[in-house]
């Protein structure tokens, strides 16, 4: 499952992802936390995917559908560049 947040322009390079495991009960019906996407990429994110991995699968499935992992992935954006003073007109 794909998040698209926002359009990436062409000329911005995409860095490699943030991985998160989020732990989840009963087959994903009582998470066991809240995660603020703020915490992990301090200047919002272009993307968030969540998917199940093979690693999360075995999990599931030792628990007997218990303990249901799931892993996120968050696509960061980059702090703004700083804007460029114009200068200033000298003063009379």
């Amino acid at each position: 499952m794909t998040f698209v947040v926002a359009h990436i322009p062409e000329a911005v390079e995409v860095k490699e992802p943030v991985e998160v495991r989020n732990s989840f009960f009963l087959l994903g019906l009582a998470p066991t936390n809240d995660l603020d996407a703020r915490a992990v990429c301090p200047h919002g994110t272009w993307q968030i995917e969540e998917r199940t991995t093979f690693v999360d699968l075995l999990l599931t499935l030792g628990t007997l559908l218990i303990y249901t992992p799931r892993t996120s992935s968050y696509y960061c954006r980059e702090p703004a560049p700083p804007a460029v003073a114009s200068p200033e007109s000298p003063s009379p």
